[in-house]
């Protein structure tokens, strides 16, 4: 598995190096930059960072189960209090609890200094990380930050730069840095030998030579990806690398120089090779809202990449990033596994052609050659032609046992798929079904299957196998099926509450709280700028309408 994804990306560096380029986008000329992104560098290899206040009612949504643990935490913290020797996080937690002392959940925040419609900002000086958060109380929060530190015996030295105190933790090679501004709390991790130089720009009496609220990059990934403001992140792998191959030297950057050596030309052309196959990850919200979420992660691809992955798609019953109804679970594909291959093929040979030349990035042309190997071998013909399939099962219970739902199979030669089953299992060998799309009873006593009812139905393009009390209808049903428009390549989704007790009744222990959400799903697809990862959620009460991100920017 390793090489094969070793594989497919550097596959893909060559599939990117034959060109295409995103189609540009025009930001909204009503995008006002925060005030929080005049400080973070343009060329900064990541972010992350809220642009927008959310109300109060979203964002406890976005902290739900969050106050809970909270809530856990105090009375651990509380249990303790008392007792010798405590730890220094210990000591930290409760004196901060006194701070907090007859707070709630709305007020607990401000009573900090904080703003809880704050923004925030996480990025990198070089690849170091900075916390800017906007504050309602700097005065408040200096104060609860020196009680917490005297409690936890910490004794951060204490300087000032041009009037602006700020805190400062020495460890070993790195230095922690924090300070608290007439707007903003900040808190940088640093190479000790570059705190002096970078320190203007972390407590921000000076700016980035080109800050990113000076460019049009952000509104650009809003519009291209149709994002809302609430929270955006992204991964520049372009001035990733150009922080990892720098011929000029600096204190923010040495320590990596220090751990890779010198690039060569060679490796900085491969590095380019591979920025250039994903440009920049993104992930940000489309939707969230009182009825629910969608956030969406998008691996940013050049043209030449996306047209080729696009024609992996197929269109399967079922098989939708959102399901009709709330079944208990929904999983399917929809892609062709001779089409997959055939482009898999193509990528190896590509590398093989044009192999990496850094010493470093040998063992990707090895990996290409072993899939190559691995390719060789022809599919099984009972795979060629699948189209895809969908699982869906609407309901299960262990006591009695029972399932209703289905499995469908599409493909053109899903008569011989049915074939190699019934060689494997003896008892369905026997079943007279024909491709006249008629249900066929099952003989679940000679299968060992303890349920009620599950028929089997086929015609030249479809195979269905379904269970419940209505099994028959339901295969028929699903072989009537219109093929949607489009389908992703890969969707799931749950109804969370009921998956929940359904694994319970296992013996199994729930690993979170779901009762929140009515329903939650994923879904991998081809997008028009690169692969798209959308997660989505409904909540277990809904509210108003919902606000949806608007149309992408053309």
């Amino acid at each position: 598995m390793r090489s094969l994804r070793l594989s497919v990306i550097a596959a893909l560096a060559v599939s990117a190096a034959c060109g295409g380029n995103h189609p540009t986008t025009t930001p909204s000329s009503t995008w006002t930059a925060p005030a929080i992104l005049t400080h973070v560098p343009a060329d900064s290899p990541y972010l992350v960072a809220s642009l927008e206040p959310i109300s109060d009612q979203l964002r406890a949504r976005m902290l739900h189960g969050f106050e809970k643990r909270i809530v856990q935490l105090r009375k651990t913290l509380e249990d303790l209090r008392g007792k010798p020797e405590l730890a220094p996080w210990v000591r930290a937690g409760l004196a901060l609890l006194d701070e907090v002392k007859g707070t709630d959940a709305t007020t607990v925040w401000r009573s900090l200094g904080l703003d809880p419609k704050g923004r925030f900002a996480l990025y990198g000086l070089s690849i170091w990380p900075v916390v800017r958060l906007e504050i309602a109380d700097p005065a408040r929060l200096r104060k609860v930050i020196e009680h917490v530190t005297s409690a936890a015996g910490a004794a951060p030295k204490q300087a000032t730069l041009d009037g602006h105190p700020y805190w400062s933790v020495p460890l070993k090679e790195v230095t922690l840095v924090a300070a608290v501004t007439e707007h903003e709390a900040v808190v940088a991790l640093l190479p000790s030998r570059a705190v002096e130089a970078s320190l203007p720009l972390v407590i921000g009496t000076k700016l980035p030579a080109q800050p990113l609220a000076s460019t049009t990059k952000v509104p650009e990934l809003l519009g291209r990806h149709r994002l809302l403001g609430y929270m955006l992140a992204y991964l520049d792998t372009h001035n990733a690398l150009d922080i990892l191959t720098a011929t000029a030297q600096n204190e923010l950057d040495a320590p990596l120089h220090a751990l890779t050596g010198p690039i060569s030309a060679a490796c900085r052309a491969d590095g380019e090779r591979l920025a250039a196959i994903a440009p920049r990850w993104v992930f940000g919200y489309r939707q969230f809202d009182e009825t629910g979420f969608d956030a969406v992660g998008v691996i940013e691809t050049p043209a030449s990449v996306n047209t080729a992955l696009a024609k992996l798609h197929a269109a399967v019953p079922g098989v939708s990033a959102r399901p009709a109804g709330q079944p208990l679970l929904s999983l399917g594909t929809a892609f062709r596994p001779d089409d997959l291959v055939a482009w898999l093929r193509g990528v190896a040979k590509q590398l093989h052609d044009q192999p990496f030349a850094c010493p470093q990035l040998a063992e990707l042309n090895r990996a290409g050659d072993e899939l190559a190997g691995k390719l060789a071998t022809p599919l099984p013909p009972v795979m060629r032609g699948v189209q895809g399939f969908s699982l869906v099962i609407d309901d299960a219970t262990i006591m009695p046992p029972e399932v209703a739902g289905h499995l469908l199979i599409s493909g053109d030669l899903v008569a011989d798929f049915l074939s190699t089953v019934a060689a494997a299992v003896p008892a369905i060998a026997g079943i007279p079904v024909a491709r006249d799309g008629k249900p066929v009873a099952l003989p679940l006593k000679q299968l060992g299957i303890p349920l009620s009812s599950a028929h089997i139905a086929m015609t030249p393009n479809r195979l269905v196998v379904s269970a419940g009390v209505d099994s028959a209808q339901r295969a028929s049903a699903q072989l009537a099926a219109p093929a949607p428009k489009s389908s992703p390549l890969f969707a799931m989704s749950f109804d969370l509450p009921r998956f929940q007790k359904l694994l319970a009744s296992f013996g199994q222990t729930a690993l979170d709280d779901y009762s929140y959400l009515r329903s939650s799903g994923m879904s991998l697809d081809v997008a028009d700028d690169g692969l798209s990862f959308d997660i989505w959620g409904m909540w277990a009460e809904s509210g108003p309408a919902a606000i949806a991100a608007p149309p992408a920017a053309h």
